[in-house]
């Protein structure tokens, strides 16, 4: 997604070559701005293609279920791009996430929908808030975490708000951990019968989802290895829907 685009990551080229890239640094440690020979702007982590696996195979079955997202694709750094030398990676497969033109931190008007959206979410963080909110894509910010804890986040993802007021999941890299034993009634979002009631929906909608979409998510590029059984973990996302609803019942 970039300006209002809004490019899925299954749409994008599995592998990018950094050849011929402008960079700039980007917010926060470690993350480096690349715009392409077409005018294309690319957030890139250097962090392994481990993490740049977790992060497109979570956008693959987020979108799928209609969640709003970031886009992720792998990126091959050269050698001599000045993110490689400076963060002096070990290999030269990373993530590249399209990039988002961001909202401002503060009101850009009195009717700023965002700034009235975290107002009331201070007061009650349910999922009635974001409901009752004109935000765009607000109910995906419940959602999105509840997907978190199907494939068993490290820690949550984060939030965006674009400029044109709609809501966005960010850094999903820390997914399909296996060992986080993230728990769906821990979240916030189940404190009301309609959180559960949004949970349950998305558990079946988890269920429903046909094989290609994990198999789209389980796609590398060639000569790519990833030190992680990810296809295991997939299988657990299914599992674990299926246990909620069990539970619920």
């Amino acid at each position: 997604m970039i300006s209002g685009d809004c490019k899925q990551a299954r749409d994008l080229p599995l592998l990018l070559s950094s050849v011929g890239w402008n960079w700039t640094r980007g917010c926060g440690h470690g993350i480096w701005i690349g715009t392409d020979r077409e005018g294309t702007r690319w957030m890139v982590k250097p962090r392994g293609s481990l993490n740049a696996a977790r992060e497109r195979a979570f956008a693959i079955v987020a979108q799928s279920l209609g969640i709003s997202c970031q886009s992720s694709t792998f990126v091959e750094l050269s050698s001599g791009c000045p993110p490689y030398r400076s963060e002096r990676c070990s290999s030269q497969v990373h993530s590249a996430i399209l990039f988002l033109d961001e909202h401002p931190h503060c009101a850009c008007g009195p009717d700023c929908p965002i700034e009235a959206l975290r107002a009331e979410f201070n007061k009650a963080p349910v999922v009635e808030t974001l409901r009752a909110s004109s935000v765009l894509g607000a109910e995906d910010w419940a959602r999105g975490e509840m997907l978190g804890s199907l494939c068993d986040m490290h820690e949550p993802p984060g939030t965006l708000f674009t400029a044109d007021h709609r809501f966005v999941q960010i850094d999903n890299e820390l997914m399909f951990s296996s060992h986080a034993d993230a728990d769906l009634w821990q979240l916030h979002w189940l404190a009301t019968d309609t959180g559960v009631d949004l949970a349950v929906k998305l558990c079946q909608q988890v269920l429903d989802l046909p094989d290609a979409v994990f198999d789209e998510a389980l796609k590398f590029p060639q000569g790519v290895e990833v030190a992680w059984d990810l296809c295991a973990e997939l299988d657990r996302v299914r599992l674990r829907a299926r246990t909620f609803l069990e539970q619920v019942q």
